[in-house]
């Protein structure tokens, strides 16, 4: 009785001890079974011009995918974000040693800027979001001659919704929840600006984790 209180409760909340990251060719998953369940976590991006189009497919295993970004295992984050494939950072940067996502470059004073703009389509099926981190700012650092130096990508996003997807709506390459019209947080949108985003954050401590 105790076990299936327990089986109950973590039903109803959704407990992330019930998902488990399914990795994917394209897209990586949070996926129960148990709750027959699905989110969307890593999108795999291939390096090409065609990846920087992202679609979400609707279900995996006869499952509707419902949710963007979560937590999988014991509460381990599996965010919904661009992660680069190796051919990707291959084509980006060939010689580099090592790649990170940072929360800024306001203490960096030389490097490589470029901007890459990727769509992303919200499909009807979408209504939670739960552990967001779309494009961003990804750094590759390599050695020149002895000396370090690195490469900065901002990815970018401009998104799209399907009209009759009933919690969100877009506008302008942006996304809102339709019940207050609050912009959706966690997205670098496409007019992001990296100067000014240094300046906000010019006295904050750099979080960077490995990409």
């Amino acid at each position: 009785m105790v076990m299936l209180a327990l089986l109950l409760t973590f039903s109803l909340c959704g407990c992330s001890l019930l998902y488990e990251y399914t990795g994917g060719v394209v897209f990586d998953l949070g996926y129960s079974k148990t709750l027959n369940k699905a989110f969307f976590a890593d999108y795999n991006w291939d390096g090409t011009e065609e990846g920087m189009s992202i679609i979400l497919p609707d279900r995996y295993n006869k499952t509707i995918i419902t949710g963007l970004g979560g937590y999988t295992g014991r509460g381990y984050p599996s965010p919904f974000r661009i992660r680069p494939t190796d051919e990707a950072r291959e084509m980006l940067c060939p010689n580099a040693t090592e790649w990170s996502y940072i929360s800024h470059t306001a203490y960096m004073e030389d490097y490589s800027l470029h901007y890459l703009p990727f769509k992303l389509h919200i499909n009807t099926n979408i209504k939670e979001i739960e552990n967001l981190s779309m494009g961003g700012i990804i750094i590759a650092e390599y050695d020149e001659n002895g000396e370090e130096r690195c490469n900065v990508y901002v990815l970018t996003c401009y998104v799209t919704c399907d009209e009759t997807n009933k919690t969100f709506y877009a506008k302008d390459g942006k996304l809102y929840y339709r019940k207050d019209d609050t912009l959706v947080e966690g997205i670098t949108y496409e007019d992001f600006d990296l100067d000014e985003h240094n300046e906000r954050n010019k006295d904050a401590i750099c979080i960077r984790w490995t990409c």
